[in-house]
């Protein structure tokens, strides 16, 4: 989305994956509730990670969301002002002036330290 900040989009994407049919369950109980809840039976979900379990007919949905949601960041980061302002949130974010390294906040914005030094449009915002 144009003209959308970064805080903006991270919040965006944050409600889309709220809103998401998943579930997550680290108990027996917990995942009958959450079969329940998506209304399914156990041969119809899979687990995605971190005790996060959807339906098997949406896994191509949770695939497609969260590719948009990369392809909607990285087009976004080819703008300088909001590459400038994304770095300087996530190095805050991850305590960068205390640490003074950048790697953790570069991994939440899909970049290596690679990546950035060969953009000119980056490298100026880091």
């Amino acid at each position: 989305m144009m003209n959308e900040t970064y805080q903006e989009m991270k919040k965006r994407h944050e409600k889309e994956m709220e809103s998401f049919p998943m579930e997550f369950a680290f108990s027996n109980d917990q995942l009958q509730k959450a079969l329940n809840n998506l209304g399914a039976t156990k041969n119809e979900v899979v687990a995605v990670g971190a005790g996060s379990i959807i339906r098997k007919k949406d896994k191509g949905d949770l695939i497609n969301l969260l590719k948009r949601h990369d392809d909607e960041l990285n087009e976004a980061m080819k703008n300088e002002t909001f590459a400038d302002k994304a770095l300087r949130y996530e190095l805050a974010n991850h305590e960068y002036i205390i640490s003074g390294d950048p790697s953790e906040a570069l991994d939440v914005l899909g970049l290596s330290l690679e990546e950035v030094q060969q953009s000119p449009v980056l490298s100026q915002a880091l």
